[in-house]
């Protein structure tokens, strides 16, 4: 062998033992990028390996762009053994197919997102013993009190059992979570304005409950099957809910308004209160479509609304006292444009920022305390027969929400800003990569005989800015 080819091809293989050390990775074994190996257990269902009976672990390798190795780890005897097979891209993505049917006809539940199931079940189960047992006894006039008793335990018992298999084999995510529990919550007060639509005058206390429940679970259903058909993110599932929330008060608000709540006017109030929640939905879309939101940003939004709607009863409280000269209209209006201002305020505090869960329950958090510290305070120090005692309270417990509300908000939006900063950085400045083929050089310097056409891959180079 010629003095020159003998040195070319040291080299190359010295560059690959090198690059095999030095650029080897592991990638995950199948497409969708959720498995980094098959441990034993999992091989016993999948079966893709059944001519090793002794298999302990199998994961795939990535030495350079185009190159890639399963590592089969099995036993012999008392020693522990090794099966290294190179896959080129084709081959890797074989494997990967391989894998995937294998996984959808034996072990479908290694693919499901179920992050959110824990909550939604601990929300059907509450809901059941906190409403729906009481609902369904009052709505069916049960009497008897061993029924009453009975009915109640077994509709807390469905309410975990049944949504428990109904999801055993399908993907909860936490966004379906979510707005398959704001849909059973705002269910409720959807099925009582149904009831108000419908029967009019005729309307009962057992129908209204009677509606309800169904309306509910109905609702509940809608929200999952919605988040999960549109692969709705958390933030934007916690934004409808919010919309829906704040619409609906909207238009029970509206109602009071407009004198509505007197007797013969069920429908109206009925058709504003649905009308109201459709509203709110729909800004709560737009507003999660024009920005990305994080359930944590949601929060802070829902926050922001509900400390918009509580400020402003001290200033109606001054204008009207206990309100008298305007039957609390002034007070009712106050709340439903604070609110409206609050949440859309809400909006642009998050923009720009990531807020988590625990940063946006510390802002709440901050906000309640911070109330309920001004409540306290002029509780104690107030006169006892004070004429102005309740607006002296609304205005010390608005000023320590607001002041609570601002001071978790400025230290948790730092923390948020600088978590939107380093993702930022990541994505920023000239990112590359070099790769270096060592079985290409080999082949190239060994003088073999290369076929026509062939492409031989030398080198690769990627980058990034």
């Amino acid at each position: 062998m010629p003095m020159r080819t003998l040195l070319f091809t040291l080299t190359a293989l010295l560059l690959s033992g090198l690059a095999a050390h030095a650029q080897e990775a592991s990638v995950p074994v199948d497409a969708d990028g959720r498995l980094e190996r098959i441990d034993a257990e999992l091989e016993a269902k999948l079966g893709l390996f059944p001519e090793i009976p002794t298999f302990r672990e199998a994961r795939v390798f990535q030495s350079d762009s185009a190159t890639f190795i399963l590592q089969v780890t099995y036993r012999s005897g008392s020693q522990l053994m090794q099966r290294r097979t190179t896959f080129t891209p084709s081959q890797l993505q074989a494997f990967r197919q391989r894998v995937a049917d294998s996984i959808a006809a034996r072990a479908t539940e290694l693919t499901l997102d179920q992050e959110g199931r824990a909550g939604l079940l601990v929300a059907t189960t509450a809901i059941s013993l906190g409403y729906y047992g009481t609902a369904i006894t009052v709505a069916a006039e049960i009497d008897d009190g061993r029924a009453i008793v009975g009915t109640y335990m077994l509709a807390g018992a469905t309410g975990f059992f049944l949504p428990y298999l109904l999801t055993s084999n399908r993907p909860v995510r936490e966004a379906d979570g979510s707005l398959a529990t704001s849909g059973m919550a705002l269910g409720v007060g959807h099925g009582i304005a149904a009831s108000l639509l419908v029967n009019g005058q005729e309307n009962s206390p057992e129908a209204v409950l009677g509606w309800s429940v169904p309306f509910s679970i109905a609702e509940g259903f809608a929200g999952y099957m919605l988040s999960d058909g549109y692969q709705l993110s958390h933030g934007k599932a916690s934004m409808l809910f919010n919309g829906g929330t704040l619409g609906f008060g909207v238009g029970a608000g509206t109602a009071f308004l407009a004198d509505l709540y007197d007797p013969g006017n069920e429908r109206a109030v009925g058709a504003l209160m649905l009308g109201g929640s459709v509203g709110g939905f729909l800004l709560g879309n737009a507003m999660a479509n024009a920005q990305p939101y994080t359930a944590g940003d949601a929060n802070v939004v829902g926050a922001t609304a509900l400390l918009g709607g509580f400020a402003p009863l001290f200033f109606a409280e001054l204008i009207d006292p206990d309100a008298d000269n305007s039957h609390g209209k002034i007070h009712v209006a106050g709340v439903m444009l604070g609110a409206t201002g609050g949440m859309l305020l809400g909006g642009q505090l998050v923009r720009g920022k990531d807020f988590t869960n625990s940063q946006a329950t510390y802002i709440g958090l901050g906000e309640v305390a911070g109330g309920l510290l001004g409540f306290g305070l002029s509780y104690l120090l107030a006169p006892e027969n004070g004429s102005d005692n309740i607006a002296t309270y609304l205005g010390a417990g608005t000023a320590g929400a607001v002041g609570g509300y601002a001071l978790l908000y400025n230290l948790m939006s730092q923390q948020a800003r600088a978590t939107a900063d380093e993702e930022a950085d990541d994505k920023e400045g000239f990112l590359y990569d070099f790769q270096v083929s060592p079985s290409g050089l080999a082949t190239l310097f060994s003088g073999a005989d290369i076929p026509e056409k062939t492409v031989v891959p030398l080198v690769g180079f990627s980058c990034r800015w």
